[in-house]
C-alpha cells in the first residue's frame, strides 16, 4: 500500500511538473487605457490560462514605442496602433495584426478634444496659437488631429503640439501646461467627473470608421509558432464576445484589474460612466483602408499598400 501511494504521488508530481513545463510564457505590451480591454479581460477571466498561456505584461506610454519593442524582440505581442502597423510595413518591418481591434466612429465618439472646465476656447478658430496635447506623433490621435485642423483651415504651424501620456492629460489641462488635449475614454470621463475638464469637440471623421488598436506581432514570431497564434486568436474571440454581450459585467470587472497584474486603474464611478468603446475580433479591410486614407492625406505614406500583408491569416 505504501509503495502504491509513493507511485501515485510520483505520477502527480510528474503530471503537475509537465503541465508547468508546457505552459507558454508570452510577453505582451499594452498602453494604459480601456482600448486594450481585450487583453485585460482575457487575463481577468482566465482565457489565456485556459489556453496554456502565461502572460508577462509590459506597460508602454504610446504605440510607436510598442513597435520599437516588437522590432527589438523585447516583447512578443503588442497591442499597438493601426497607423503604426501601416507605417512600419511601408518601412520594411514585417509586422502583422494577429487579431482584436478597437474602432472609433460617430456612433461611439470615445475620442474627443477636451479643455479645462473654465476654458475660453469656444470655436475651432480659437485653437490658433494654442498648445494641444497628443499622446505621441505617429498615433491615431496625432493624424486625426492634423486632419481636423486642416479641414478647418488651420495649419500644423498655427498650433503647438505637445506629447503627453494619456494618464497625465487632465493634470496638464488643470495646471495649464496645455490648452487642449486629444483624449480617449476613460480619461474624458475621469476629467469630467472630477469637474476639471469638459469636451470641446469630437475630432475624428463623421463619415468613417477608424480602427485604432490591434494586437501586433513580427512575422518571425508568428511563423515560429502558428499554434500559439491560434490559441491567442481564440482568447481574443472569447474576450470580444464577452465585452460586446456583457457590458454591465464588463464594467464591474474594470475596478479590479490591478488584482491581475495590470497597472492601469479605473475607479467604479468611471467604470460605470465612460462611453463604451467599439471592439471587434479582427481589423476589417474597410477600417484599415480608412486609416491609410488619412495617412495619405497627411503625406505620411505615398500610396495604399496591400492590406493582406497587414493582417495575419492562417494558411
Amino acid at each position: 500500500m505504501k509503495k502504491i501511494c509513493v507511485i501515485i504521488i510520483g505520477i502527480l508530481i510528474c503530471f503537475l511538473g509537465c503541465n508547468k513545463k508546457d505552459e507558454q510564457v508570452v510577453r505582451i505590451a499594452y498602453m494604459p487605457g480601456l482600448m486594450t480591454s481585450q487583453l485585460f479581460i482575457g487575463i481577468a477571466r482566465g482565457y489565456f490560462e485556459e489556453e496554456g498561456i502565461k502572460v508577462a505584461l509590459s506597460q508602454f506610454n504610446n504605440g510607436p514605442d510598442i513597435i520599437t519593442a516588437i522590432r527589438g524582440k523585447s516583447v512578443d505581442i503588442g497591442f499597438g496602433l493601426v497607423p503604426s502597423l501601416i507605417i512600419s510595413r511601408t518601412n520594411g518591418l514585417n509586422i502583422k495584426s494577429i487579431g482584436g481591434v478597437t474602432f472609433e466612429n460617430v456612433n461611439t465618439r470615445t475620442s474627443s478634444l477636451i479643455v479645462h472646465i473654465d476654458s475660453e476656447i469656444k470655436s475651432v478658430q480659437d485653437l490658433r496659437g494654442k498648445r494641444i496635447a497628443v499622446i505621441a506623433e505617429g498615433t491615431s490621435e496625432y493624424f486625426m488631429l492634423l486632419r481636423y485642423l486642416r479641414i478647418n483651415g488651420i495649419k500644423k504651424e498655427d498650433v503647438e503640439i505637445i506629447s503627453i501620456p494619456h494618464t497625465e492629460m487632465v493634470f496638464a489641462l488643470t495646471s495649464k501646461s496645455v490648452d487642449v488635449a486629444a483624449a480617449p475614454e476613460p480619461f474624458i470621463t475621469m476629467g469630467a467627473l472630477d469637474k476639471k475638464t469638459k469636451i470641446f469637440d469630437y475630432y475624428y471623421p463623421d463619415d468613417k470608421t477608424i480602427e485604432i488598436i490591434t494586437a501586433l506581432a513580427h512575422e518571425d514570431f508568428i511563423n515560429a509558432d502558428p499554434e500559439l497564434i491560434a490559441k491567442f486568436s481564440r482568447v481574443i474571440d472569447k474576450t470580444t464576445d464577452f465585452i460586446n454581450n456583457n457590458e454591465e459585467e464588463f464594467r464591474k470587472m474594470l475596478p479590479a484589474l490591478d488584482q491581475h497584474g495590470i497597472r492601469f486603474k479605473v475607479s467604479k464611478e468611471v467604470a460605470d460612466s465612460f462611453t463604451m468603446i467599439g471592439f471587434r475580433n479582427a481589423p476589417t479591410y474597410a477600417g484599415v483602408e480608412a486609416v491609410m486614407d488619412v495617412l495619405i492625406e497627411n503625406n505620411v505614406i505615398k500610396e495604399k499598400i496591400n492590406i493582406e500583408n497587414l493582417i495575419y491569416s492562417p494558411k
